[in-house]
């Protein structure tokens, strides 16, 4: 929590990954710990659709991102396609699918 901090002050985005997972017990540190993690982070990405519905559910305007698109996104644009079975783009999320062998 406090490097996100650091980093919100110091102008570094900040992304935070399994945004909008809840347990909805605020006696635990680490609930408190995603609800402030998710309002200062300038990137979401969630796990799953729960995640995005809790976002919603906060009056969250900013869109979420599905972190397996991420990954796929970061796959696809930073990792050579070398030993890549097959590459393709998925229609839904425009993140190229790479499987590897």
């Amino acid at each position: 929590m406090a490097c996100t901090l650091a980093a919100v002050k110091l102008g570094i985005p900040v992304t935070h990954v399994e945004a909008g997972l809840r347990s909805f017990d605020r006696g635990m540190p680490e609930e408190i710990n995603r609800v402030l993690t998710d309002q200062i982070s300038d990137l979401l990405y969630t796990t799953e659709r729960a995640a995005a519905t809790n976002l919603a559910r906060e009056d969250d305007e900013r869109s979420a991102t599905s972190a397996t698109s991420a990954v796929n996104h970061y796959i696809a644009k930073f990792i050579t396609a070398e030993g890549a079975e097959d590459a393709e783009e998925d229609s839904t999320t425009r993140v190229r699918q790479v499987s590897f062998s």
